[in-house]
């Protein structure tokens, strides 16, 4: 009979187990996050002004993190993931590497196409704002009609400005068009405003001044993301973010980092809009008897040395909306599965494609540039 204690303690084991595993899942988020001491938040390791892995400075998007960490008297962690990534980064939250994720658009647009996360209230208002020469009198973007604008390429501004006619000037990146401002290149530009004043604030004497008015379309709240299930972890954040508002300390840390507070100005579109949408094919993409006309003389070359120079440009120009190898993902159509003769392609990236995403890229790739990104392509798998 001594066996019967042993069979009792063998069948208890997986039953304390089980009630175990039951008991962690009952846990929510912020009970889990308390009881360790410890909350995590999934940020770019560089990409000041919001984030820095060398935390020196740590980048404003750190810096609030680390007030909600203090608020919910608990540590922050870090899990670093680059952002250009998109939506790989995040879903790092979803797949439970970190618990909040900061800087996310604020808006019902952006929480339908992320259904797994929660918002929190915003902690401060980004978007794009212009930048001027310090003596320029202009101030909201309906003054730049007549100017050489400078933006970031595949960028809203870009889009949007593109389609209301206005003189853009490409540029692949934000420090680009600031330095194009501050040598009298450009006569104004329109990049995102916690870079334009970071950049304004480090370079006190580039003579360039950060205007806060900008379009009503252009500003975009930005909150923290949660898990969808984490509602009582999207409270905490919530009321940590009333405190450090109220208390002053949310204030100091987007002063710190120059960020601008913006002011909308109401303007949605201007009459260019229609404009743009009669626009000649020299402003928009050429016409079909156009492309036809030079498809026999036009060829995208077939040698190993301008694949693989078109796919080091590929990268640089086309990889953000077109995505890695030709495969967007779903949201824009692939780049391998171009069906168009290589005039037509040549043409479609010369001058890109109104009402779409797609800018136009004369003045930055020459055509042979552009034939060598049609090479890459072409050579890519269809599957």
């Amino acid at each position: 009979m001594k066996w019967r204690p042993i069979v009792c303690f063998s069948t208890l084991i997986p039953a304390l187990c089980c009630y175990a595993q039951v008991a962690a899942a009952a846990q929510s988020t912020l009970d889990l996050i308390k009881s360790r001491g410890v909350v995590t938040v999934c940020a770019d390791p560089d990409n000041l002004p919001f984030s820095s892995s060398k935390l020196n400075p740590p980048g404003l998007d750190i810096e609030v993190a680390q007030a909600i960490a203090k608020q919910l008297n608990v540590k922050l962690d870090y899990y670093w993931y680059a952002t250009n990534h998109g939506k790989r980064a995040l879903r790092q939250l979803s797949e439970g590497n970190c618990d909040i994720f900061m800087g996310l658009p604020a808006d019902p647009d952006a929480a339908d196409s992320n259904p797994r996360i929660l918002l929190s209230q915003p902690y401060y208002s980004g978007g794009f704002t212009p930048i001027l020469p310090t003596g320029s009198k202009a101030a909201t973007i309906a003054d730049l009609e007549a100017k050489d604008v400078g933006v970031q390429m595949v960028t809203v501004p870009d889009v949007v400005l593109f389609n209301e006619g206005y003189s853009r000037r490409l540029f692949r990146t934000a420090a680009e068009v600031f330095s194009a401002v501050s040598k009298g290149e450009i006569e104004a530009g329109v990049i995102t405003a916690p870079v334009a004043g970071w950049l304004a604030r480090n370079n006190p004497n580039a003579g360039v001044r950060v205007s806060p008015e900008t379009r009503a379309d252009f500003v975009y709240p930005m909150g923290v993301g949660v898990r969808k299930q984490d509602t009582d972890l999207k409270a905490a954040v919530d009321k940590a973010i009333t405190t450090i508002r109220a208390d002053g300390r949310l204030q100091q840390i987007l002063e710190r980092y120059g960020v601008p507070q913006l002011k909308a100005d109401g303007q949605k579109q201007t009459t260019k809009t229609a404009q743009a949408d009669s626009a000649s094919p020299s402003d928009a993409q050429a016409s079909p008897g156009e492309a036809s006309q030079s498809a026999g003389t036009i060829s995208a070359p077939t040698s190993a040395k301008d694949i693989a120079a078109g796919r080091g440009l590929y990268r640089q120009a086309c990889y953000k909306c077109h995505g890695p190898e030709g495969v967007s993902g779903g949201t824009i159509k692939d780049a391998r599965k171009y069906t168009g003769t290589d005039a037509e392609f040549l043409n479609l990236v010369r001058n890109g494609r109104s009402g779409t995403a797609m800018p136009a890229w004369k003045g930055i790739l020459s055509d042979t540039e552009i034939m060598q990104i049609r090479a890459y392509i072409k050579q890519l798998p269809k599957d």
